[in-house]
C-alpha cells in the first residue's frame, strides 16, 4: 500500500470512541481530561502483523511531519478490508461544538 491510497478525512462531531453505545463520551477514557497531548489509533480489519503496524506508524510519522500539533486532537489511520487501501482520519477531541 502506497501513501497515495490513503485519504486524509474529517470527523466532525466526533465523540469519545471508548465511551458507551447509547451515550457517547460519557464515560470514555477522555471524557473528564480538558487537555492532551493526543491520541494515535492505527487499525486494520484484516489482522495487523509487524510490517504493516510499521508501515501505517510511517503514514502516522508523515501526517505528524505536515500537522504536528496534536493538542486535543485523535489521529486514526485505518486499513479496509482488502487491505489495498486506507484512511487517515484527524478529528478535534473533545469534539469543538
Amino acid at each position: 500500500m502506497s501513501a497515495s491510497a490513503l485519504n486524509l478525512r474529517s470527523r466532525p462531531g466526533s465523540k469519545d470512541f471508548r465511551g458507551p453505545k447509547d451515550a457517547p463520551g460519557s464515560k470514555g477514557v477522555l471524557a473528564d481530561v480538558s487537555r492532551y497531548a493526543g491520541l494515535v489509533c492505527i487499525d486494520a480489519r484484516i489482522g495487523m502483523d509487524l510490517e504493516l503496524q510499521l508501515l501505517l506508524f510511517g503514514f502516522v510519522l508523515e501526517e505528524l511531519s505536515l500537522r504536528p500539533d496534536l493538542t486535543n486532537q485523535i489521529l486514526e489511520v485505518t486499513v479496509d478490508e482488502s487491505g489495498v487501501s486506507g484512511d487517515i482520519f484527524r478529528y478535534e477531541f473533545p469534539a469543538q461544538n
